[in-house]
């Protein structure tokens, strides 16, 4: 180990993922500051340098200029990650264009270029943008995020779906009937990607409900943890539901959105 860098692109996809993934997941379950104060830096700094409409691209780590105008698919966690946090609008304004790179195609790709507007790779089943479709869906119940992950749904059951399972796509950009699948089904698909369209659609799971026995997953149990710390009703079939924006962890005013019923409005409180 030299201590020196290898690589000097800046992104919250890959390699670095994980790490920004839990700098929120660790302070929601901990109550570390540090944790909160890193998770805060991180989103001042992709909302300057890396979020480009929207869409999460790649920078250089040192000037913050273009390193690559491709939004990779692992980067599609961050709009969950926004929300754990309490970044409804930045959350909201990342995932729409995710969802419409993927519309243009039919199914979701690995990565998609800003620069030609187009799908880029194959189709690896990642999970990262059914999550957050998922999570803004028990955040705010609109039921925008229901097409959404109808879309996907039916877009993973044309592309995907072979007499023996679901199988990885080598091109996304090939015409309908000419997919060049992969002999490969991975695990997450059926442990994240279909659990969380499943979940989507499944407004009265047990899971759902604050003290229930079943536990869907690590990110469930956050969104459970998260409401806590904002003072939120996520999900289930309870209404009002509440989203928090505070400022600081304590402290200080904060922004209350509440929605009435399923299919009411939004209004803000101080």
């Amino acid at each position: 180990m030299t201590g020196r860098w290898i690589s000097f692109d800046s992104s919250v996809g890959d390699s670095i993922d994980s790490a920004i993934e839990y700098f929120i997941k660790s302070h929601v379950m901990s109550g570390d500051i540090g944790d909160w104060e890193r998770f805060e830096r991180t989103v001042r700094d992709v909302n300057r340098y890396v979020r480009k409409c929207g869409m999460l691209t790649t920078v250089d780590m040192s000037s913050g200029r273009p390193f690559s105008s491709a939004h990779q698919s692992l980067a599609s966690f961050f709009p969950g990650n926004l929300i754990l946090g309490g970044h409804l609008a930045e959350a909201t304004e990342s995932n729409w264009p995710i969802t419409a790179s993927s519309s243009t195609s039919g199914r979701y790709q690995r990565s998609f270029l800003l620069g030609s507007g187009g799908p880029h790779g194959g189709y690896p089943q990642r999970p990262e943008h059914v999550e957050s479709v998922y999570m803004l869906y028990r955040a705010t119940h609109d039921p925008a995020y229901l097409v959404m992950g109808k879309e996907l749904a039916l877009a993973i059951n044309l592309r995907m779906r072979t007499p023996y399972g679901f199988a990885t796509l080598r091109k996304v950009d090939l015409p309908h009937g000419d997919e060049q699948h992969g002999d490969t089904m991975e695990s997450f698909m059926l442990a994240e990607t279909l659990k969380y369209l499943y979940l989507l659609f499944d407004e009265c799971n047990a899971c759902m409900f604050r003290g229930s026995s079943v536990a869907a997953s690590r990110r469930i149990a956050l969104l459970w943890r998260a409401a806590a710390v904002w003072g939120v009703t996520w999900g289930g079939c309870s209404t009002p539901r509440r989203i928090y924006s505070p400022t600081r962890p304590s402290g200080g005013a904060s922004v209350c959105r509440e929605r009435n019923g399923r299919g009411g409005g939004l209004r803000e409180t101080r």
